[in-house]
């Protein structure tokens, strides 16, 4: 086993709540949706400590072994939430801590879901720039662009010079001139579960996702790059 970080290649990955057991990442990774391969997946951290059905330290190793990507998001908060600096600061804190304790890989995204938030302009900016600066030693913060984020495309870009990669829901978000290295389509069943399929690339800006992979593993991703993604 060789766990390191990687850029994500193009490709199609999942994201899901329910746990991927070894076995199941087995399944997985000789599973195909939207007619490609599964590269990869995203799993949960808890909003305070990592609970039964989020990543654990014996996932993780099976997902990697199984030739996937990985890579970590933490749980959103309920609709209607209001943000400040100091949620957000405790908030990745315990991101930060949750993702440790299960040996994610150093330099890796680790993914903060922005969405349901009814909060509006700086409010939000103090939230998502506290967890920002909350991870960041250890990890490269993500930011999973859904509805409601309080703030526009330009601010989602200009306000946060910490981050670098941006993942979006199903919906028609922005970000001004970076755009999306992640876009998720619709949810949908694959090997027994309820899952988000993502497509993987690189942004306006050549970014991409970073996530941790067993580099002495058969890869899964694909021999040909996929096209340019498309500015969401």
């Amino acid at each position: 086993m060789t766990y390191v970080m990687r850029e994500a290649p193009d490709g199609l990955s999942i994201d899901t709540s329910s746990p991927i057991t070894p076995e199941l990442a087995q399944k997985i990774a000789s599973t195909s949706l939207l007619g490609q391969r599964i590269t990869g997946c995203a799993q949960y951290v808890g909003l305070e400590e990592n609970g039964a059905w989020d990543i654990n330290r014996d996932r993780l190793v099976g997902i990697l072994g199984a030739g996937l990507g990985l890579w970590l998001v933490q749980h959103a908060l309920a609709p209607g939430w209001h943000a400040t600096g100091q949620l957000g600061a405790q908030l990745g804190n315990a991101a930060r801590r949750n993702a440790l304790l299960v040996g994610y890989a150093s330099g890796a995204h680790l993914a903060l879901d922005l969405e349901g938030c009814a909060s509006v302009g700086q409010p939000v900016i103090d939230y998502v720039s506290a967890w920002c600066e909350a991870v960041r030693d250890d990890f490269e913060p993500l930011l999973y662009v859904g509805y409601s984020t309080g703030l526009t495309a330009q601010q989602l870009y200009e306000a946060f010079p910490a981050i670098h990669c941006y993942w979006s829901d199903a919906g028609p978000r922005q970000v001004s001139t970076r755009g999306f290295a992640m876009k998720q389509h619709s949810e949908m069943h694959c090997c027994g579960i309820q899952v988000d399929p993502d497509t993987m690339g690189q942004d306006l800006l050549g970014g991409r996702l970073r996530w941790m992979i067993d580099d002495s593993a058969p890869s899964n991703a694909p021999t040909d790059p996929a096209p340019p993604m498309d500015a969401a």
